[in-house]
């Protein structure tokens, strides 16, 4: 084997070896976000406030904070009934709450 095959099959072994960390690494990752998650979504129980979740686990914004909190419950209805979900609506979403007068005034406009 010359140099370069054997500096070759170092740094595979060196590759296997970090793809096997990487692999443990993530398990812990998954590990900490479940734990963190069921602590998030006791706290959101509590108080029923995105926002107050949001300061509590210090997220940047609104919109990260909603998007943990779906994945953590696996849909959004308990989310929906927040008692601030309407005052965070754009910020989640990046447009007003629908509310029925609009649909309203929008039927009456298209006929």
């Amino acid at each position: 084997m010359n140099i370069r095959e054997e500096r070759e099959s170092m740094l595979r072994e060196r590759i296997d070896l970090l793809i096997q960390e990487n692999g443990k690494l993530k398990r812990q990752i998954i590990s900490l976000q479940e734990l963190l998650g069921s602590q998030i979504r006791q706290f959101f129980e509590m108080t029923n406030s995105i926002i107050e979740t949001k300061k509590r686990f210090c997220y940047e914004n609104v919109r990260d904070c909603y998007g943990d909190l779906v994945y953590f419950y696996g849909y959004t209805d308990i989310i929906q009934k927040a008692d601030d979900y309407i005052e965070c609506y754009r910020d989640i979403f990046g447009r007003d709450y629908p509310n029925d007068t609009d649909e309203e005034t929008d039927s009456v406009i298209d006929d």
